[in-house]
């Protein structure tokens, strides 16, 4: 079977698998912050325009891509889901492709195997989903005609829409590979700058329109103040610090059983990365292997880790290891040729290939074990946190062990999903009090980390912003606190965190988090029920 054949093929299995592997657990579980993301899907169905009307530092893309869903299908959290499912398939299918441009033909499907095992939360799928589709875009670029950088930049401007950071890495690789052709004489400068200006030109025609919309609505100064400097506030506020390799403790049967894995995850992208580059030095010496492709995926793979050095949480972590994954199988391909010329006998081969293809996937799904043994055990989460990792919400992090547990269906009309039995009971007793006190369409104020509140009970966020653990300016706070009175908020859902609890690298605790309108709160509203480890405050008369 020719090349093509093969890779067609092996895609259209890639695809399909991964499709149905998604799909069977998107009823399972619950990320918090999928209420972060549902909140400004609401707004926008409104009438409301982002970052005009309500704060957000993601790009627009999602937000419109699910109004524009909810309004086809109807308000239910498995629409959203299962457009998650479709593009962590998709994800996969160009995790393969890109393995296959890289010179990676034994062992392609490792990325698309490891990003199974371990995803990251489904709701981060933006930045890695459309980051490869706009890598991919380039590697197709480098083998094509000039022409075809139009296209190339048309790509790239719609992965933007969605993640701009992640399309901007994609780009800058690009534009890497092509500077490093034009130094070693394999691209002229003439070809070098028909291709960065049409990559350019296919950028800005997706982009003028975009930026000429949010200026009709008077919203582009705000737009470009919070998708850069706020973005950068938010990740300065909540910064957490990265894990040391060596363990802070004495080690015990824990650490070597659910937490060395996690550890080794953290530092798995140093190793990728410098691999990476020392196959690209190596390939410089030989005719006929390309190295362009290694240079555009290292370039953004580098580029997107600072993900994980702003926010050094298992979650922020995943986000970033989905571009290191696809170094993963041009580094195992070139091990094993290393390797192979150097042993004697096909059997001792075969087994040398078992080895690099089950070694990482063993060591993936055992860090997401731990992480989901993390979510049930306070102990091991203590000894988590003790090693500076932060499991945080580990829902969609461990993949299909988000079934483990969650076996109650949550009677709520827009979500249909499955959940451990406690927690299924918590939602069913926020839903019983809301429908005694309050009507659909009503204002409750839900904070810090709860905004699902609203999505799953059809009430209204009052303010512009989804929550308050960003560290808010002075006139925000009062901003906030207006939009508050303003709307004739009578309930607040003020949530409680485990005692001790803190964030980022300032180490405060979350009582400290915009601290004027926490004390607002306090002192207008008063406490008459508690339902698990939320206060329910009603304002006072």
């Amino acid at each position: 079977m020719s090349t093509k054949k093969t890779t067609l093929l092996g895609a259209l299995i890639v695809l399909a698998f991964s499709a149905g592997y998604f799909l069977s657990y998107a009823r399972y579980g619950l990320a918090y912050d999928e209420g972060y993301l549902l909140d400004g899907v609401e707004k926008i169905m409104e009438g409301q325009v982002i970052y005009r009307d309500f704060h957000h530092t993601y790009a627009p893309g999602r937000f419109y891509l699910l109004a524009a869903a909810f309004k086809a299908f109807g308000k239910n959290i498995m629409v959203e889901r299962f457009i998650f499912a479709l593009l962590q398939a998709i994800k996969c299918l160009l995790a393969f492709l890109i393995a296959r441009r890289l010179g990676a033909r034994k062992f392609a499907l490792l990325a698309p195997i490891l990003i199974c095992i371990a995803p990251g939360p489904w709701h981060k799928v933006f930045f890695s989903g459309f980051g490869f589709l706009a890598i991919y875009a380039v590697l197709v670029m480098l083998d094509r005609a000039w022409m075809w950088s139009l296209a190339c930049g048309l790509v790239i401007g719609v992965s933007g829409v969605f993640r701009q950071d992640a399309a901007g890495f994609a780009a800058v690789g690009g534009l890497l590979a092509m500077a490093f052709a034009t130094v070693v004489g394999s691209l002229s400068k003439r070809e070098f700058a028909k291709r960065a200006l049409g990559m350019l030109a296919g950028i800005a025609i997706v982009a003028l329109p975009v930026l000429g919309y949010f200026e009709s609505q008077q919203a582009l100064g705000a737009m470009i103040q919070k998708v850069t400097r706020e973005g950068m506030l938010d990740n300065l506020t909540n910064r957490i610090p990265y894990p040391s390799l060596w363990t802070a403790k004495t080690l015990d049967g824990t650490y070597f059983r659910l937490i060395l894995a996690n550890k080794i995850l953290f530092y798995l992208p140093f190793a990728a990365y410098v691999l990476a580059v020392a196959i690209i030095v190596r390939n410089l010496k030989r005719p006929r292997a390309s190295v362009l492709p290694g240079v555009v995926v290292l370039a953004a793979a580098v580029l997107a880790f600072n993900q994980s050095i702003w926010r050094s949480d298992v979650g922020h972590l995943l986000q970033t290891l989905q571009f290191a994954f696809l170094l993963v199988p041009l580094i195992a391909e070139q091990i094993y040729d290393w390797l192979a010329q150097r042993m004697a006998g096909k059997s001792f081969r075969v087994v040398v290939f078992i080895i690099l293809f089950a070694l990482l996937p063993s060591i993936v799904f055992w860090a997401s074990y731990g992480c989901y043994v993390a979510t049930t055990s306070r102990y091991v989460a203590m000894r988590f946190l003790q090693e500076g990792i932060s499991v945080g919400d580990t829902e969609y992090v461990g993949s299909m062990l988000v079934r483990c547990g969650n076996d109650t269906k949550l009677g709520l009309q827009r979500a249909p999903i499955f959940l451990r039995a406690d927690e299924a009971a918590f939602f069913m007793a926020i839903k019983r009090f809301l429908d005694a006190h309050t009507s659909p369409g009503d204002y409750v104020l839900a904070v810090p980390q709860l905004q699902l509140v609203y999505f799953f009970y059809d009430r209204r966020n009052p303010t512009r912003y989804a929550h308050y653990r960003r560290a808010l300016a002075p006139e925000e706070e009062e901003r906030y606190i207006n939009d508050i009175e303003s709307h004739g908020t009578e309930y607040v859902l003020l949530v409680e965190p485990f005692e001790g609890a803190r964030i980022g690298a300032t180490r405060q605790p979350f009582s400290q988090y915009a601290h004027r309108v926490r004390s607002w709160i306090c002192s207008n509203y008063v406490e008459i029920e508690r339902i698990g480890p939320v206060r329910i405050l009603h304002r006072k008369t």
